[in-house]
């Protein structure tokens, strides 16, 4: 399938509804380059995900709900770089966390 929508090429993807699973697809929505991912709705799990939100860069994303594990994410807020970060809820366990806020480089954390 090309062309689909406006602005968009879409290849070889499976059910294209609201949180449907979405295979090797390309510019699913505004900016963004969604390869095989697994579960598009906020929470659930994610896998070889790129540039699921502006100017995000996410990479083998396990549940990316708030406070929940995230793993080997990279940029996931604005301005943030994120690596090996385990259950990043308020007051939680946080290892090797790089930029966690504005102004703010975090390292080897507990």
């Amino acid at each position: 399938m090309t062309g689909v929508g406006s602005g968009e090429v879409q290849s070889d993807m499976t059910g294209v509804g609201p949180g449907e699973i979405q295979s090797d697809a390309t510019r699913v929505g505004l900016g963004e380059n969604q390869t095989e991912m697994t579960g598009a709705d906020p929470g659930e799990i994610r896998s070889d995900l790129t540039g699921a939100n502006l100017g995000e860069n996410q990479t083998d994303i396990a549940r990316v709900g708030p406070g929940e594990i995230q793993s080997d994410m990279t940029g996931v807020g604005l301005g943030e770089n994120q690596t090996d970060i385990a259950s990043v809820g308020p007051g939680e366990i946080q290892s090797v966390m790089t930029g966690v806020g504005p102004g703010e480089n975090l390292t080897d954390i507990a």
